[in-house]
């Protein structure tokens, strides 16, 4: 790709916005943030992601694995293995590294963002998230999720307790209607006490507030928009729409009318001037008004025809559509189908691979 920075590269993609590609450019290079996106474009599971903030990550990983889910790790896959030839983080200090994985994380959020719904690993209520608000989940990923830099967000966030055994598979939604009720309910307040890791205030998590901050202002500068006045134009709009045809016939109908008048008007005129011995025959001016006539009633059936035509054919494209979504949701289905039996068989596969091993160190024990 020969782009100059990342905020070019991520300008082509259509979700994103401004705040959102300074947000990745302050991480990121240009080969970087192209070889992570396209690592999650290769594996990527449709509402199958997990983002965690404050639980130890074995604890995470044991769960996302179990239920055939995907953290930052899973997703990134060989970008994260030191001993994969496509892991940076041999060349990188523990600092680079660090930002490094912040600019992965979220490009992560931002493909969670672009789907419907992402399930969240923290500590159980009442203090779910860190009290500084300065984990990287809440400065980095949080605000990519529910789209507060101005593009797009997931529909809903689902919350898990993995910490605590009895409600290991019981899930609620956090986000956008706070239902954490319901598991203080069935399950009740955790006193225990809890020592957070203190957290810094880094200038990069520092500068994503300060986007925040202004894209909500933006926001809120927008003037309003008035719903009652946009209601009656669609319901002028619709009315028009369904009373043209016969507003069109009535204007045709006193255009024939005025015509035909005047043609008599005309007629009379010239029967008074002219003298007895050259007026026409009534028989041929009848058969003239009668082929007037016909003329414009013919005209008048084919612009009903036309408008038949056109609602079936709208009819017929609407048909279209709604067998093409179908189609798209059933090639969508095929393929999450696929990935799961792909992924089922390299795990038999990394199993017979493990027996074989054992199996093969221990008949080389019993010969020796």
């Amino acid at each position: 790709m020969d782009l100059e920075d990342i905020s070019q590269w991520f300008s082509n993609q259509q979700a994103t916005q401004a705040p959102l590609i300074r947000a990745f450019s302050q991480y990121l290079t240009v080969s970087e943030g192209a070889q992570i996106f396209d690592q999650f474009q290769s594996n990527w599971i449709r509402n199958g992601q997990v983002l965690w903030s404050g639980i130890p990550l074995d604890r995470v990983q044991e769960w996302a694995a179990k239920h055939h889910l995907q953290t930052l790790t899973i997703a990134m896959g060989p970008l994260m293995d030191k001993k994969h030839p496509d892991c940076l983080k041999s060349t990188k200090n523990p600092h680079e590294w660090s930002w490094y994985i912040r600019g992965a994380s979220a490009i992560f959020a931002w493909q969670i963002a672009r789907f419907e719904k992402v399930i969240l690993l923290s500590f159980p209520p009442p203090q779910q998230l860190h009290p500084s608000g300065l984990s990287n989940y809440q400065s980095i990923e949080e605000p990519i999720i529910k789209g507060r830099l101005g593009h797009c967000a997931v529909q809903q966030i689902i919350m898990v307790h993995s910490t605590i055994t009895e409600s290991k598979e019981f899930l609620y939604e956090i986000w956008p209607a706070d239902k954490s009720s319901t598991w203080i309910k069935l399950f009740g307040l955790q006193n225990t006490s809890r020592k957070w890791r203190p957290i810094g205030q880094c200038k990069d998590k520092l500068r994503l507030k300060e986007l925040i901050a202004h894209s909500g202002q933006h926001v809120l500068s927008t003037p309003p928009t008035n719903f009652f006045s946009i209601i009656l134009r669609m319901v002028f709009l619709l009315v028009l729409a369904r009373f043209t045809p016969f507003i069109l016939m009535g204007i045709l109908c006193a255009l024939v009318d005025r015509s035909l008048r005047g043609i008599k008007v005309s007629q009379c005129c010239q029967l008074e001037q002219k003298p007895k011995g050259t007026e026409k025959p009534i028989r041929a001016i009848e058969a003239k008004r009668k082929d007037q006539l016909e003329f414009i009633s013919g005209k008048i059936i084919k612009t009903k025809q036309r408008a038949q035509e056109k609602k079936a054919q709208a009819k017929v494209q609407k048909k279209a559509q709604k067998k093409c979504n179908v189609e798209k949701k059933a090639q969508a289905k095929v393929q999450e189908k696929a990935q799961k039996k792909h992924k089922i068989e390299k795990k038999a596969q990394a199993k017979a691979q493990k027996k074989a091993q054992k199996k093969y160190k221990a008949t080389n024990n019993i010969q020796l």
